[in-house]
């Protein structure tokens, strides 16, 4: 395990700054496209043999694979295997999967072991608060219950936007953070971008397979190979239902096949071992991230299905902890229909879309489009189907937010006063130009 852990630190260290990298456009040779890709190849210029090897090797193999090389254990590898199949419609023998446990193992909450999580305290509710205050304090007006129905488009370039109950608001600038399918083909609508970019936003993979499944619990588990409903360490960490690589594999397969998983897998966790003001004292919150049930689940509620999916994943975790079940007080099940028609995760993917190779960097969310700027002047995308995007980092919308100061500069550069952000045409390409 340290070794593991010293490895993945290096990693860390070349694919870290890459998640702060602006993907530049390659395959343009328009010369500020190709001195973004030369400077890109510059600054990891010093990467070794084995570096480079080793990147390949994450990107390409499954996490399955990757874990037979380091771990023999298989309690220890399926542990493991959960961070590279969590949230993705793949199993753990599906080439790419080991990408997908780095991106969520190169971050560090601070406690100097890389790829350690957190709680916040009250929750992620308590995240979006802290940055509504930020902004409200900054002088932004914040409104809720008021959905988009449109982008508004004057003279090629975003004008504001149109709710659903008529009212109109405009905006010199537009940043949009939800799915790309509702941003672009819905707000925008197609007859308003170039079809090659209509056609890639069609073919975004987003699919899931994800169910939620909130607990509230009278009594913290009392887990037969460590007894105690007394909070002890293990409650602590993450409780995960994954015992061993085949465990997980026949969930995804099942799901592939069109059935739910029999026997489900789990990442879960105790957020009130730490956080006591999500609920009265005395009680707990058994947080369960679940996978999977089939991916076109998300065009239909299931409701009593995933009732019955929800009782065999409760029935797994109460073979090793028997008071598990009658410490239910109430439960909350939550699948991709809900994730999709209650939150706007289309297909009920939480990433946006999904974290495979073929959706990375300069690919995220399409060819030519991934430096957090748009088809249509003015409009900025900073959802998590933006490159960095999968998990809570804040990144695309840090980048966003550069992007659209950066061509007001540079619009004041050129006229010599305030005004709208402008990006002039470049024919080479099919996109408008940067700045």
């Amino acid at each position: 395990m340290p070794r593991w852990d010293a490895w993945l630190g290096g990693l860390a260290e070349v694919l870290g700054p890459l998640l702060l990298t602006v993907p530049p456009n390659l395959g343009s040779r328009q010369p500020r496209d190709l001195k973004e890709t030369l400077r890109l190849a510059w600054r990891h210029r010093n990467l070794d043999v084995r570096t480079i090897a080793d990147v390949t090797r994450l990107m390409t193999m499954s996490i399955a694979d990757l874990l037979d090389d380091w771990f023999e254990s298989p309690q220890v590898k399926g542990a493991l295997a959960v961070n590279g199949v969590i949230g993705t419609w793949a199993g753990p023998y599906e080439p790419g999967t080991a990408y997908v446990m780095a991106h969520h193992s190169i971050g560090d909450v601070g406690d100097g072991h890389l790829g350690n999580w957190g709680f916040q305290e009250g929750g992620m509710g308590a995240v979006a608060d802290t940055i509504a205050k930020a902004a409200r304090e900054a002088g932004a007006e914040i409104r809720t219950d008021a959905k988009v129905s449109r982008v508004l488009i004057k003279n090629g370039r975003a004008a504001g936007v149109e709710l659903e109950n008529g009212q109109r608001l405009s905006a010199k600038v537009l940043v949009s953070s939800v799915h790309p399918r509702i941003a672009f083909l819905d707000h925008v609508g197609r007859e308003n971008l170039p079809d090659d970019f209509v056609k890639d936003i069609e073919h975004w993979k987003t699919r899931s397979g994800v169910v939620k499944i909130n607990l509230a619990l009278a009594e913290l588990p009392d887990f037969t190979a460590d007894p105690g409903t007394n909070l002890q360490e293990h409650h602590t960490g993450s409780v995960e239902m994954a015992p061993y690589m085949p465990y997980i594999e026949r969930a995804f397969a099942e799901a592939r096949e069109g059935k739910p998983a029999t026997r489900p897998f789990s990442d879960g966790v105790i957020p009130t071992a730490f956080d006591t003001t999500l609920c009265p004292e005395g009680y707990h919150i058994m947080s369960l991230f679940t996978q999977w049930v089939p991916a076109d689940w998300s065009e239909e509620p299931h409701t009593g299905e995933l009732q019955a999916y929800a009782d065999r994943m409760i029935d797994c975790y109460n073979e090793v902890a028997p008071n598990f079940k009658s410490a239910i007080l109430h439960r909350d099940v939550v699948g991709p229909y809900q994730m999709e028609h209650d939150y706007g995760l289309v297909g009920g993917n939480i990433f946006h879309g999904e974290l495979s190779l073929e959706q990375l960097f300069h690919m995220r969310p399409a060819p030519g489009f991934a430096d957090y700027r748009t088809p249509v002047p003015g409009m900025y995308y900073a959802s998590s189907a933006t490159h960095a995007g999968g998990g809570v980092c804040g990144i695309p919308g840090m980048q966003a937010a550069k992007a659209a100061l950066a061509d007001r500069r540079a619009a004041i550069r050129r006229t010599g006063r305030t005004g709208r952000p402008s990006r002039p045409s470049r024919p080479a390409i099919r996109r408008p130009g940067r700045r």
